[in-house]
């Protein structure tokens, strides 16, 4: 899945808060949302994970659920939709 290959490639998925406090991939926390722009070829996310990360974008996914299609350009830590 997404979030395993970026642990394993060290790229900082969480905040100094979440390093802590992350669910260790279980899809329960959100910590691990990402920004992945052009997924018009992936699976939908699931409605949980929607739920999830209803104070994101609708391109936000859940790194530890979203397995990977192909190659992609991510943003970890996306901004947080003001509301």
């Amino acid at each position: 899945n997404l979030r395993t290959v970026l642990l394993g490639s060290n790229i900082e998925l969480y905040d100094n808060r979440a390093k802590f406090t992350n669910c260790a991939g279980g899809g329960t926390c959100g910590t691990c949302a990402v920004l992945i722009p052009d997924d018009e070829h992936w699976q939908k996310r699931a409605p949980f994970e929607a739920a999830r990360l209803k104070k994101y974008s609708d391109k936000a996914r859940l790194a530890c659920n979203t397995v990977i299609e192909g190659d992609c350009t991510v943003t970890v830590q996306p901004p947080r939709i003001l509301q």
